[in-house]
C-alpha cells in the first residue's frame, strides 16, 4: 500500500460546488494502482469518504474508478497520516456522511 495526498484548487463544479477547494487522500493497492480508500476534505470543512468494501459511493461522489496516477504534485504521507484523516472523516454539515 502506498497512500498519498493531492491538493485541487477547484471547486466541484456541481451543486456542491460551495464547498470549495480540496485535499484529496488516497491508500493505493500497490497490485493495481487503484484506490482501497478515499477521502476528500473541502476548505468548508466538510469531509467524505469511501472505501472499496461496503462505501463505494452516495449522493456526494464515489471512491475514484481509474488507477491513480502518482505525479510530482502527489505528496506522499504515512499511514498513520491518513489514518488520522481517515477517523476525522465522514462529516457533511456537522453530521455523519452515512
Amino acid at each position: 500500500m502506498k497512500w498519498i495526498k493531492e491538493y485541487w484548487n477547484e471547486s466541484r463544479g456541481d451543486k456542491y460546488d460551495h464547498w470549495g477547494e480540496t485535499w484529496y487522500f488516497f491508500e493505493i493497492n500497490g497490485s493495481d494502482s487503484f484506490a482501497e480508500r478515499q477521502i476528500n476534505r473541502y476548505s468548508n470543512g466538510n469531509s467524505i469518504k469511501y472505501d472499496r468494501g461496503d462505501f463505494m459511493d452516495d449522493k456526494y461522489g464515489f471512491l475514484c474508478d481509474q488507477p491513480i496516477e502518482i505525479t510530482s504534485e502527489s505528496i506522499e504521507i504515512s499511514k498513520e497520516e491518513f489514518e488520522t484523516e481517515w477517523n476525522r472523516s465522514g462529516i457533511v454539515d456537522g453530521n455523519p456522511q452515512w
